[in-house]
Formats: C-alpha cells, structure tokens, sequence
C-alpha cells in the first residue's frame, strides 16, 4: 500500500513533474485537453502546465485534497489505475467518474457494515481503513488495513450479495463510490468491455488461489483473512 504525504511534506513543483512523466497519466491529461466540456480542458491544461489538481495520485504520494470537491479530471486520474477500469477509453471513464459520488467519513465511521446490501465499489482517495468481520455475537477480527489507493468491493459492483465484512474508518477518510448501475449500463453500452472485466475480476481470483495454496502449507489458521484482504 502506498503512503500519503503531509500537506507540509510535498513539492508541488517536482510532485507534478514526476506525474506527468507517467505516459499514461500524460496522454489522459492530453485527451482532457481536447474534451468538449470546459471545466475538463481548462483542469487539463493546469495540470499539464505544472499546476497538479491536489488530490492526485502519484508514485506512491497522495496530494491533500485540501477538504473541497474533487474535479473531473481528478477523478479520471484516479479511476484509471483501477485494475478493473484499465483499458477504458477517455469518453468510457468520464462516464463513471461522473457517477462517481464523494463520500467523506469521521474517524471511526463506518463505510459499511457487515449485512449490509453489496452492488457499489468504493476506492480510498485517502485516509486509513479497517476490515473487520464479526465472528460471533460481539466478538470482532480484523482481516486487513487499508491505505490511500486501495478499493473495495470490485466483485460487488455485479451483484447486490450482503456484505460478509465490514469497512470502518481508522482516520478521516475520502473515498470515490461507484454504484453497479452505472458500470452495468457502460457494459451494455460497450460489450468489448466485459472481456476486461472478466479478466480483471479473474487475475483476483489467481492471486487469491495462489496464496490460500501457500497458507494451506504454512499457516492454515491465516485462511480466513485471504479473501477479504483481495476485496
């Protein structure tokens, strides 16, 4: 997990240089630049001119997003570093940014809890996470922290199955949240897309059966925690 700076830590300057230098983040920003809605061409080229919209993620940084609303292209740089998003056209991730809701949590809040209703994807612009499941009446397990950069609940944007673990905020806490409505409607709209998804959710999967075979042999009691740390 990647750590976030402190607002008196970074360099605004050299931060942006080192941003732009990723051709991916660069060629986003240039697509941006181009986009029929103002407000993204004119965010586009501050960034491009040096000026890093905060709230940018970058290199293992997070710029503080300073307590105000996160812009567009913001949300455009966020989203796609997202596995499940990769490969997605400009037109494609405005689409989902622009569904994407804010939501800002307390110190100690809960982002879910257990039982409740899946079907949304929430991705931590920053802040500190834990997941926690209740195994018996009062009785609490902390399956993983999360930091800044991480998601959680991919496998619940395509359906609406309860929650088995719940997310609590161990700091104040942004996160970007995606309703399944959305992505569902993306996916209709652009069937190639389902490919990607499909093989995004399946290299999860991979990863999760390849490390519940290495705690089959070492540590059999650490295999509860595999799947919900991969969520």
């Amino acid at each position: 997990w990647l750590p976030i700076i402190q607002a008196n830590e970074y360099q605004p300057k050299a931060l942006a240089e080192s941003l732009l230098a990723d051709p991916e983040i660069a060629g986003l920003l240039s697509l941006a630049q181009v986009d029929p809605e103002a407000s993204v061409r004119e965010e586009a080229s501050l960034a491009l001119a040096g000026g890093v919209p905060s709230g940018v993620a970058m290199e293992g940084a997070l710029f503080p997003p300073q307590n105000r609303t996160l812009s567009l292209v913001e949300k455009l740089i966020l989203l796609q570093d997202v596995a499940l998003f990769r490969g997605m056209s400009l037109d494609q991730l405005k689409m989902l940014a622009s569904a994407c809701a804010e939501e800002r949590f307390a110190q100690g809040q809960f982002i879910f809890k257990q039982g409740d209703e899946g079907g949304a994807f929430n991705f931590l612009v920053n802040g500190r996470v834990d997941i926690q499941q209740e195994k018996r009446k009062g009785s609490f397990v902390r399956l993983a922290t999360l930091e800044a950069l991480s998601s959680i609940g991919e496998f619940g944007l395509f359906d609406k199955s309860t929650r088995t673990f719940s997310a609590i905020a161990i700091h104040d806490t942004l996160t970007l949240r995606l309703e399944r409505e959305p992505l569902i409607a993306l996916a209709r709209k652009y069937p190639d897309l389902s490919l990607g998804f499909i093989n995004a959710l399946s290299a999860q999967l991979h990863e999760a059966g390849n490390r519940i075979a290495e705690l089959t042999q070492a540590h059999p009691r650490q295999l509860h925690r595999i799947y919900d740390e991969l969520i």
